[in-house]
């Protein structure tokens, strides 16, 4: 493997010059003698040693991606299609603005203060944590952060870029109470932040057009196991074929709904109509093709990255910028029974 100092007595520099060309600190270094040793160095395929690198710079060029959460469905969070689309749309924007990503898990803010410290990550982008979790985090550790769905009372604690839940719910109880079904049942895994926002828009949609929507009547509680799901469908299946209609929290679990009634002879729409949230690439996938919301995750990525890039340069975010939510849009395909 080529050495710096084989590249500096290629070009008749010192080995320092040539470091500095790598580390790119080229002010003092001409730009003729820069380009020459940018040329060998493509040549040659020359790849810095990033432990060195690390101790030559102030700045790592890392970027902490944390997911908040180990798993999700009772499954690996990374086999989640929202999940695993946000992290390949974010890796894009970190590779794209000359970064490295490092993914860390979980919902441990000791453990993410120490890999950030350890390795002097530049900034983080944290998805699905609590704002008394980032709160936490602040006190033990001084890095730039941008959060991803995170439900913020105090904007000055947490920036923060999430998704307009309420009135992508909204949308949908519209669309459930324009198509006629008045007894439409609400399915999530829990009653927290998102989950209970997201509530509350098709709540308020079919409160205004059939009155009172009771939560206690309308919303069901699911488990996350797959298992021990498939057991709460067996009983609620009679409920199901009477409101006729299932607004489902999230596309993986209309779509894992779908394989659940396939299994037992029940056809979708024709005997019970389901929508989904998020938009997945799988939504377009599935038979009868997903009637969902769309929400754009590469926006989302984008201007998180964006929003800690100027972070990162100590610039200061005006209260709007601090705390924003990405429109969404209904997106109508083919899972809900038209009405007659």
């Amino acid at each position: 493997m080529i050495r710096v100092k084989d590249i500096a007595n290629m070009v008749g520099v010192s080995p320092t010059t040539v470091s500095n060309v790598i580390h790119g600190n080229t002010k003092r270094v001409s730009q003729e003698t820069a380009q020459k040793i940018s040329s060998i160095l493509d040549e040659v395929g020359y790849i810095p040693n990033m432990g060195a690198r690390l101790l030559s710079q102030n700045t790592s060029h890392i970027i902490g991606l944390v997911i908040g959460f180990d798993y999700l469905h009772g499954e690996n969070a990374m086999q989640d299609p929202f999940v695993s689309t946000f992290v390949g749309q974010i890796s894009s924007e970190i590779e794209n603005a000359g970064y490295y990503m490092m993914i860390i898990r979980g919902d441990d803010c000791r453990k993410v203060a120490e890999v950030t410290s350890r390795w002097n990550v530049d900034g983080l982008i944290v998805l699905g944590w609590t704002e008394k979790s980032h709160k936490t985090l602040k006190k033990m550790l001084k890095k730039p952060t941008v959060a991803i769905d995170t439900y913020v009372s105090d904007p000055e604690l947490v920036v923060n870029v999430g998704t307009d839940d309420f009135d992508g719910a909204y949308q949908l109880g519209k669309y459930w109470a324009d198509h006629g079904f008045r007894k439409t049942l609400f399915l999530t895994e829990n009653t927290a932040e998102m989950d209970q926002c997201r509530f509350a828009g098709f709540q308020r949609a079919m409160t205004e057009a059939f009155g009172e929507c009771k939560k206690e009547e309308r919303l069901i509680l699911l488990s996350a196991r797959k298992e021990v799901r498939r057991l709460q469908y067996d009983e609620l299946l009679p409920r199901f074929r009477e409101a006729g209609s299932l607004a489902f929290i999230s596309d993986y679990l209309a779509i894992d709904a779908v394989d659940y009634f396939i299994d037992k002879g029940v056809r979708v729409p024709e005997d019970i109509s389901i929508t989904g949230f998020d938009d997945t690439f799988y939504a377009e996938l599935i038979r009868p093709r997903l009637t969902t919301v769309h929400q754009n995750i590469g926006l989302k990525a984008s201007t998180a990255m964006q929003l800690l890039l100027r972070l990162i340069n100590r610039e200061k975010l005006p209260e709007e910028e601090r705390n924003i939510k990405i429109a969404v849009q209904l997106v109508v395909r083919e899972s809900v029974r038209k009405r007659e």
